[in-house]
């Protein structure tokens, strides 16, 4: 027997015909979104968590608002903090128009605004995802606003692992804030696997931290195994005014 999805029947008709409607009425393609099996990694996230308070920054179509808002409102209790500053001009209300076909509007606190306007004034979170601008420099700027909000204990989500930028930034975060770890990340591929170990091989020859790229010494696959990579908040950040170590 087949078991129902606890994800908005709004959602899955989104995949299931590849359109979403308008506010108007209208239908358009689905696009910008995350996939359906992303969709339920979020949604079984804030499920576990049970979160107080969760901040999302990209709103764009509303897959996965609508993903994390079903499981606040499954929790019976929390709210969804959403940042999209360009969800009228971009997105053409397509993620709010979705909010309000599934119900879900009254577990969303939705910002049409830069995250550097409104999250510093945000509540303590404990679940945030980021799935924004994507360029590296950006990126960091929205995890940092992120970070400062986040509990210990919490588990920030990166989206668009294809990217290079997104590669990047999940180098550094996981090379210099020690604090951070993947959590539940799936199984390491053998390919990946002899990648490490050669470049372990080649960390001991003197030098080899000067002539070779921090990729090849340590292969970006080991933290970016799928598009969408959840990290885990353990600790505060204790680092001292001049650290840094090579990404």
């Amino acid at each position: 027997m087949e078991i129902a999805s606890p994800l908005p029947i709004v959602l899955l008709e989104a995949f299931d015909t590849g359109m979403v409607q308008r506010g108007d009425g209208q239908t358009i393609p689905l696009r910008s979104n995350i996939a359906l099996d992303e969709a339920q990694m979020l949604y079984d996230l804030v499920r576990e968590l049970q979160p107080e308070h969760v901040i999302e920054l990209g709103l764009a179509q509303g897959i996965s608002t609508m993903a994390m808002a079903q499981a606040l409102e499954d929790n019976e209790r929390g709210t969804l903090h959403v940042l999209d500053p360009r969800q009228s001009e971009v997105y053409e209300s397509v993620g709010v128009t979705n909010l309000e076909r599934c119900g879900l509007s009254d577990r969303v606190d939705f910002h049409e605004t830069y995250p550097e306007e409104v999250v510093p004034g945000l509540p303590r979170a404990q679940v945030a995802f980021i799935d924004a601008s994507h360029l590296f420099d950006f990126t960091m700027m929205d995890f940092v606003l992120v970070d400062k909000r986040l509990d210990v204990g919490g588990v920030v989500g990166f989206h668009d692992l294809w990217m290079e930028s997104l590669r990047k930034a999940l180098r550094y975060i996981l090379t210099n804030r020690a604090e951070y770890r993947l959590w539940r990340p799936p199984p390491i591929p053998a390919h990946v696997a002899r990648r490490a170990r050669f470049g372990r091989a080649l960390s001991a020859v003197p030098g080899a931290a000067k002539l070779l790229k921090p990729e090849v010494l340590e292969p970006t696959a080991l933290f970016a195994r799928q598009n969408l990579v959840l990290l885990e908040k353990t600790g505060p950040d204790t680092r001292v005014w001049l650290d840094h170590s090579q990404f």
